[in-house]
């Protein structure tokens, strides 16, 4: 009997994580954005839908957003070429660029800098930069990236730190520093 409480108890602990970890949509827009699912996208904005619409179970993001923190390029170019803003902003003032380097998605970043993503954007709260965010989770290559694109290696945020505070991952701090971190 023990062995099927241990069991169902494993089971909810899965169940939670995967409700608590897979994206909610109220919008098949919005879902078929963070899918990939470029047949819909087209058929949708082909028949007018709006492309910057608001989702409410994803905190108000729009497609670009989710396609952006799913990292699908295609629908991320596909939205940006039919008008969708590359920076606006959901409930957290989260824009798409911050949502691709958050999930670590090097290529939808590149495409939403080239196409003019604020790389200046600032969290919400804590005034952490992009590179601060993307230190923090040692992405390397996207820290490369922002900095390559004008990003202010040594911004700091509310607590007065920077980017090279958050670097715990040698790699990612020789990289801030030999863009003059500190």
């Amino acid at each position: 009997m023990r062995l099927f409480w241990r069991a169902f108890v494993l089971y909810l602990v899965v169940m939670l994580f995967l409700l608590l970890r897979w994206p909610v949509f109220d919008s098949p827009i919005h879902e078929a954005a963070a899918k990939g699912d470029r047949k819909y996208v087209i058929t949708y904005i082909s028949k007018g839908g709006d492309v910057d619409a608001r989702d409410e179970e994803s905190n108000y993001a729009t497609p670009l957003s989710c396609a952006a923190a799913n990292g699908r390029t295609e629908i991320v170019e596909l939205l940006i070429l039919n008008g969708a803003k590359v920076d606006a902003t959901d409930d957290f003032a989260r824009t798409p660029l911050m949502r691709a380097v958050e999930n670590g998605h090097v290529d939808a970043a590149a495409i939403l800098l080239k196409r003019g993503a604020d790389a200046n954007a600032k969290g919400l709260y804590s005034g952490e930069t992009l590179l601060h965010l993307a230190a923090s989770r040692d992405y390397g290559e996207i820290a490369i990236l922002l900095l390559e694109n004008g990003v202010d290696v040594n911004a700091r945020n509310i607590f007065d730190e920077t980017p090279l505070d958050y670097a715990d991952n040698p790699k990612t701090a020789d990289i801030l520093r030999k863009y003059g971190g500190r």
